[in-house]
């Protein structure tokens, strides 16, 4: 639905990594997604292509 939470199942997929490592790297919400992307390895795009958010401003 709109203004759903985004499926980290297949974001995890589509970066390659388990859901549980991405729920880690996001954190508590409101998810910090640069930390998460620096967490992780990879750009905040990446990040948000693969949770299909817009990229923070």
């Amino acid at each position: 639905g709109q203004g759903g939470r985004p499926n980290l199942a297949a974001a995890a997929a589509k970066l390659g990594i388990s859901e549980q490592t991405l729920r880690d790297a996001l954190g508590p919400p409101p998810p910090d997604l640069q930390a998460a992307a620096a967490k992780l390895g990879i750009t905040v795009q990446a990040l948000t292509d693969a949770l299909g958010v817009p990229p923070p401003r």
